[in-house]
């Protein structure tokens, strides 16, 4: 072998030492970026698993909103048909009305009510009472009936 002058050997040494460290150096690197790599997947990770439930909610709320609204529609849409039922049986019930105050012979009712005894009124058996506005009255049972009293349904 030759021998290399010391300088030369100098220089190689420092070569390889350069060599050692520069590969060091690119190991630390890359094991860093590697690091950083798995950092930022786990962020991902978390960050994907974070917009998924969001959106999840998201979709549940826009569901929920939806269901309520069609619910609302549909109970507009009975309260109309009600109300029209409603205006119906009213204008059923005036009809009705108008048929019994028409079928009502009031001649005959007077003339029944005279074959069993009862006369019309006259002005000397009506009977007023004065109330005062700040008075009530409870009634706890019927009002007794004497038989000698004149009433207006009574001969």
């Amino acid at each position: 072998m030759r021998y290399m002058g010391k300088d030369a050997a100098l220089f190689v040494a420092e070569r390889i030492i350069d060599y050692n460290h520069e590969k060091q150096q690119q190991e630390y690197l890359r094991q860093k970026q590697y690091i950083e790599h798995k950092k930022h997947m786990r962020h991902m990770k978390k960050s994907v698993w974070m917009l998924t439930i969001a959106v999840s909610l998201l979709m549940t709320l826009c569901g929920t909103i939806v269901t309520l609204e069609m619910q609302v529609q549909e109970r507009e849409e009975r309260m109309s048909a009600l109300r029209v039922e409603l205006a119906e049986i009213k204008m059923e019930n005036l009809e009705a009305k108008k048929r019994l105050s028409q079928n009502t012979d009031y001649q005959w009712v007077r003339e029944q009510a005279i074959k069993l005894g009862m006369s019309e009124v006259t002005a000397e058996r009506v009977v007023y009472y004065s109330v005062n506005e700040s008075d009530y009255m409870e009634q706890h049972s019927d009002i007794p009936v004497e038989e000698n009293t004149n009433s207006a349904w009574r001969k």
